[in-house]
């Protein structure tokens, strides 16, 4: 009814929550309009003569001067809406003022237009005021183009936009959906913001994976029972590779050529578990440890009563191996494994396919170097990769972090991960197996921290500091290594070699200028072969309280390697005043990586 809503135009703040005072020129607009509906009801009485038809309106000049009518029910749109009487009764003429006041309106599209320019019709004329009214729209037809429009009752074509001004991706708007939406100037502007067809297809197909998965898991493992069951947990028919864990005998029961059997007749290469009727248990005697595979029952394995191995293939199956003998490894009083006194570590106990008999290996996961947490070194196992092993020697020397040790050497054999034995507070004195693990994982399913990521931190700073030059790269020698989980960072050289795989990897520069300007384009960049990867934003600003300094924050970058690529840091800045160098040698001015890789 109003060109613009008393509420918005006396509000103390405007749509963005800031403290406003009232629109002058809208309170003016808006209170000559009230006047001129105040006096048109006077004109009649106090009412509004109400018609069905503007040629009805028209036909009807009795009232008196300043009277006021509306016409709701024209078929042509434009008609209906308020009208004030001028002239003398029986004389003069009506004229339209205004819309009607009406806050909803639906429109109809019979697909008189095109996906992209839409036509639509109503029976209510649309306010030429903004979020005067708020408009149904049905959708015919799927929009293919990301410039949509749509014209009203033949009025100017409005460009629908998303509740936030984007604009609506092609397929975003799909026949058979009912939309709402307010004018907004030239737009059509939408309540909501929409999901594009991608989204919707991304998240069906996460959905179907993840309603795939449950019902691949309720097929295979079906829970604790008294009995062999008939059918799986969805209801169907138990197939080949299903279990379950019979309660009367305590031991697990699987599905293999028809029918329900014991551990000692399975085909373990149908179960994607570690251990398969197993578990670890460790045991130290004279200052040395043994880790060995025992059934679920405490025993050795036997033909009776053998223990499974599945071993992961690179095409995503698995080679089932049975052990049906003792089957353990032993690290002699002296070896270190690369661990220090006092600070943790974690063991990977690993299953050796040798040519079909299984022999264990163990390699350190992650070795703490300090106790404020710092770590160094330690092994990443890729089960789709052969390994081959060092002799673990019997003598004490089983020393090093990064080294996968066995009874006997082998080479390039199929390996494992079995479980992940942690001693959360180390050994009082490394090499001396005196306490046993505080915690035995075994990797199965769903184990958490089995298999952690490869990952590193290492800064440039206080530790000794280095020049940097001005107008070239220089490459960044890091004098401190906090963590190197993994152990594919050269400290030496400065060098990541990360394993196939993705890797990520992001940085920082806080750079010292001495006396001189602040640097300017002040960049890192990580060079992959010898060659730049990706570069951070130059900024070369002095941060508060610290003059003639700049600094920069290196985006998280990654990337895809083969396990034989490398990743080397530099910075470059300028120096308006030409001294030629930069400082990074006190607290707070650092350089400073950190970088994750390995897919687990």
């Amino acid at each position: 009814m109003f060109t613009y809503d008393p509420m918005q135009v006396y509000s103390p703040v405007d749509a963005n929550g800031n403290a406003r005072g009232a629109n002058m020129g809208e309170a003016q607009v808006l209170h000559v309009e009230q006047c001129t509906m105040l006096s048109m009801l006077a004109a009649t009485g106090g009412g509004w003569l109400i018609y069905l038809t503007r040629a009805g309106l028209y036909a009807d000049l009795s009232p008196n001067t300043g009277a006021g009518a509306m016409v709701v029910g024209d078929t042509t749109v434009a008609y209906n809406g308020i009208y004030r009487k001028a002239g003398a009764p029986d004389t003069g003429a009506w004229g339209r003022v205004a819309d009607l006041p009406n806050s909803f309106i639906k429109a109809s599209n019979a697909g008189a237009g095109t996906a992209n320019e839409i036509v639509a019709t109503s029976t209510t004329p649309i306010p030429s005021g903004d979020g005067a009214a708020l408009i149904i729209l049905p959708i015919t037809t799927d929009n293919t183009s990301s410039t949509v429009t749509v014209a009203f009752n033949g009025g100017t074509a409005l460009t629908i936009k998303t509740n936030s001004g984007a604009s609506v991706p092609a397929g975003g708007l799909v026949a058979g959906m009912m939309v709402a939406g307010f004018k907004v100037g030239t737009q059509f502007r939408l309540l909501s913001d929409i999901a594009t067809s991608a989204d919707r297809v991304a998240a069906e197909a996460a959905a179907q994976d993840a309603a795939d998965a449950l019902h691949e898991f309720r097929a295979k493992y079906l829970g604790a029972l008294s009995a062999d069951p008939s059918t799986d947990l969805n209801g169907d028919a138990v197939a080949d590779g299903a279990f379950y864990v019979n309660t009367s005998s305590n031991r697990p029961r699987f599905r293999s050529s028809g029918a329900w059997n014991d551990p000692s007749a399975i085909d373990v290469s149908l179960f994607p578990l570690a251990l398969i009727n197993g578990k670890i248990v460790e045991s130290h005697t004279g200052n040395a440890v043994t880790f060995a595979i025992k059934t679920q029952a405490g025993n050795n394995p036997s033909p009776s009563d053998p223990v499974g191995v599945s071993f992961l293939r690179n095409d995503g199956t698995y080679l089932g191996r049975q052990i049906v003998a003792a089957t353990s490894i032993t690290i002699s009083s002296g070896s270190t494994l690369g661990a220090s006194s006092n600070l943790p570590f974690h063991l990977l106990i690993c299953a050796i396919d040798n040519a079909g008999t299984v022999e264990l290996a163990v390699a350190n996961r992650q070795v703490r170097t300090t106790a404020a947490g710092d770590s160094d070194g330690g092994m990443y196992i890729n089960e789709v990769n052969a390994y081959s092993t060092t002799a673990e020697g019997g003598l004490g020397a089983a020393d090093s972090a990064m080294t996968l040790y066995s009874t006997t050497a082998r080479t390039s054999k199929p390996i494992r991960v079995l479980a992940l034995a942690s001693y959360g507070s180390g050994l009082a004195t490394a090499g001396a197996w005196v306490a046993s693990p505080s915690a035995i994982r075994l990797n199965i399913p769903g184990a958490k921290g089995i298999q952690l990521p490869i990952m590193g931190v290492a800064h440039r700073g206080n530790d000794g500091g280095q020049y940097l030059f001005d107008g070239v790269y220089t490459a960044v020698n890091f004098g401190t290594t906090r963590h190197n989980v993994g152990g594919c960072w050269n400290k030496s050289t400065s060098v990541l070699t990360p394993p196939a795989g993705w890797v990520k990897y992001s940085g920082g520069v806080w750079l010292d200028a001495g006396v001189d300007n602040p640097p300017t384009n002040l960049t890192m960049k990580w060079w992959k072969n010898g060659q730049t990867v990706e570069s951070g934003a130059a900024v070369g600003y002095a941060p508060a309280g610290f003059a003639n300094t700049g600094a920069m924050m290196y985006p998280t970058y990654r990337d895809l390697c083969d396990g034989a690529e490398t990743y080397k840091p530099y910075v470059y800045f300028d120096n308006a005043a030409n001294t030629n160098i930069g400082h990074v040698d006190s607290n707070p001015q650092h350089v400073w990586i950190s970088w994750e890789c390995g897919d687990a």
